[in-house]
């Protein structure tokens, strides 16, 4: 009896390891500055590719932020979620982790800098203190907010 091999031929695409991250930059430039009087929120996409130009096989990383008193981003997403705690500059950064665990082949890539404003009114909160002072430019008017002991809410409006 004569046996014959059995042979198959396929493919193996080749490993394109991750070389540089570039965030998607914003199509319009006043999207560089995030409104915390407004409900729209960026998020954030990046492009991971290989040394040629080419993407890589591996897209796969997290977001992080770098004023995460100021906004945060969704490590999975980024979606950027601002916290009203602070206004100010603020960067994201993408970390392509090349399909490993090991960080040592880790890539990055961070954002054109983001700037988060109190908008058209001014929000303060006074941490570990039981109030909160808004004022609109429109009216001129200032109001606070007095929270009780009890966990009712109580709008003042100060005067002039």
């Amino acid at each position: 009896m004569n046996v014959l091999p059995l042979t198959r031929q396929f493919t193996v695409q080749r490993k394109v390891s991750a070389h540089t991250v570039t965030i998607v930059p914003e199509a319009d430039p006043a999207n560089y500055t995030i409104s915390l009087a407004e409900a729209a929120r960026p998020t954030l996409k990046a492009e991971v590719l290989g040394a040629g130009g080419e993407q890589a096989s591996y897209t796969t990383g997290k977001w992080s932020s770098s004023a995460p008193l100021i906004a945060t981003i969704n490590e999975d997403t980024g979606v950027v979620t601002t916290t009203g705690a602070k206004v100010g500059g603020v960067t994201f950064t993408f970390t392509a982790d090349n399909g490993t665990v090991d960080t040592d082949d880790d890539v990055t890539g961070e954002s054109k800098p983001y700037t988060v404003t109190a908008g058209d009114s001014l929000a303060l909160v006074i941490p570990g203190s039981a109030s909160i002072v808004t004022r609109k430019s429109a009216r001129h008017r200032a109001v606070e907010l007095q929270r009780r002991a009890d966990g009712t809410e109580q709008r003042v409006q100060l005067p002039d």
